[in-house]
């Protein structure tokens, strides 16, 4: 991978290439008699993709910035019989890796005043299976974009104002399929950083 700072140190840029081949993954492989299934190593894999990353700093108080990641997967070798789990299937991708992910964020921190950080997450679509029949099957899990927000505000020295909401705009998703995502939520409080 790069890693390089621009402009005086006012500009970071990154790319990673990576790879991992795994062997052995562990499975589970269903049954109709109790206990319904067992756990074996039952596979190897192989992931590869590019990561990118971009952060500017402006005017000494604002940060912007911007990751994307390409994700291949494959599995290369299955023990378990194809129609026993849709974890692991040879040749198919991997469940809940998506091959498109990123992030943007800005934030601005007047250092001991106050600060105001967006962070904007994007999760693209992916293989997924909600376990809900026998034999389970794989099924396709929607893309989706969430955005948090977090705020701070300086009352006194030591004594900061915090805030935040996650899933500011109530975006319906499913990081697992069939289990939906937190609504809008919000969390607000005092915090007193002790100086010994």
């Amino acid at each position: 991978g790069v890693d390089q700072w621009l402009f005086e140190d006012q500009v970071r840029v990154s790319v990673t290439y990576f790879e991992n081949r795994l062997q052995d993954m562990i499975l589970f492989e269903s049954s109709f008699a109790p206990p319904f299934g067992t756990y074996i190593n039952g596979g190897d894999g192989i992931t590869r993709g590019i990561e990118a990353e971009a952060e500017a700093r402006l005017f000494k108080i604002v940060t912007i910035g911007a990751s994307y990641t390409y994700l291949r997967t494959r599995a290369t070798d299955v023990d378990a019989p194809a129609d026993s789990a849709p974890t692991l299937i040879e040749d198919e991708v991997f469940l809940r890796r998506p091959a498109h992910s990123g992030r943007a964020y800005v934030g601005v921190n007047v250092q001991d005043t106050a600060g105001l950080f967006i962070d904007l997450n994007y999760v693209g679509r992916r293989e997924d299976s909600s376990f809900t029949s026998f034999p389970a099957v794989r099924e396709t899990n929607d893309e989706y974009w969430k955005t948090d927000l977090a705020l701070y505000v300086q009352i006194v020295e030591g004594l900061r104002f915090i805030g935040r909401v996650d899933n500011l705009f109530d975006v319906a998703y499913q990081e697992i399929l069939g289990y939906p995502g937190i609504h809008a939520s919000w969390l607000a409080g005092f915090e007193y950083i002790f100086k010994l």
